[in-house]
């Protein structure tokens, strides 16, 4: 009997130290990129305490929004995108021979930073001598460390207040990126304000240029000049508001076209001289091209007015 005993209590210590050695080295191929991050999520281990937690997370917080690269650190380590890091998220061997699945919580929190460093710098047969040591301490503080490293990564990748507060820490330096803030002003500054904001930073497009035709001077249809080049009026359908069409009105070349929301004129023109705008901006005030429909028979497909 008391052979047995003492055969279970070395099997058990022993198998122990084999299974936390197995994590040490399987935590030691979480790729060196994010070893930053790691350093920061231990430098504010106390998130995961139940009463210092609110107030570290707004540390944590505050010292992300003023350092981006750390941030990003921290959104991969959130995002899994280490191998090693999915192995944990989902508990797999080794390391659901030393947590519980879940969200773990640790009542001595005493891994340091400097535990990033013996990942990178420990052989195994130097942790294998620390968790066989015959003084307590030191056999215990490396299992200890690598708990609390787990645990800690799992208060990241879980649904966990921590976890919400770095998400919403992406959208506000998402919403800092020029591309969303056009999006911001567009729901902020009004319409009028936010239509010359984009007419200044983006392609013309079919919407703005509708918006342009009405409110500034009008726009000609004339064939290029000695040097080739086009007038400004060579653009494509307009789709926005409806102005009035000009010269375009009583055209025999022109041919009005009702799209889903919106209608334009199509200048016939353009199939044989390509010198003029197939769809010309609105109003039409000076087009050198245009003969009044009024004074000829035409085919009533060329009047103005039918639809397509």
């Amino acid at each position: 009997d008391l052979c047995t005993k003492l055969e279970r209590k070395v099997k058990g210590a022993v198998d122990h130290a084999v299974r936390f050695l197995q994590a040490f080295e399987s935590l030691q191929r979480v790729s060196t990129s994010v070893d930053e991050g790691l350093r920061f999520l231990i430098h504010h281990k106390n998130i995961l305490d139940s009463e210092l937690g609110p107030r570290e997370r707004g540390l944590a917080a505050q010292e992300l929004l003023e350092d981006r690269e750390m941030l990003r650190l921290v959104i991969d380590i959130m995002d899994r995108k280490d191998h090693e890091i999915r192995m944990i998220s989902v508990c797999l061997p080794p390391y659901s021979y030393i947590v519980k699945r879940g969200n773990e919580r640790i009542g001595n929190l005493t891994i340091e930073e400097d535990f990033v460093d013996d990942l990178r710098e420990l052989k195994a047969d130097d942790m294998s001598d620390k968790l066989h040591s015959d003084d307590p301490m030191v056999r215990i503080r490396p299992a200890a460390d690598i708990r609390c490293l787990v645990a800690i990564l799992n208060h990241l990748i879980k649904a966990t207040p921590w976890r919400k507060e770095v998400r919403m820490l992406r959208v506000r330096a998402t919403l800092n990126q020029p591309s969303v803030t056009i999006c911001v002003a567009m729901a902020t500054a009004g319409p009028t304000s936010s239509y010359e904001y984009i007419s200044s930073v983006l392609p013309v497009r079919p919407y703005i240029a509708g918006m342009e035709a009405s409110s500034k001077s009008p726009q000609t249809n004339e064939p290029p000049d000695a040097s080739g080049n086009v007038s400004a009026s060579a653009s494509g359908p307009q789709d926005g508001p409806c102005v009035a069409p000009g010269q375009c009105g009583d055209c025999r070349h022109a041919r009005v076209v009702h799209g889903g929301h919106s209608q334009f004129y199509l200048c016939q023109r353009a199939s044989e001289d390509d010198r003029y705008s197939r769809y010309p901006r609105l109003p039409m005030l000076d087009c050198r091209g245009a003969e009044p429909a009024s004074d000829l028979k035409v085919n009533p497909r060329h009047r103005p007015g039918y639809h397509t």
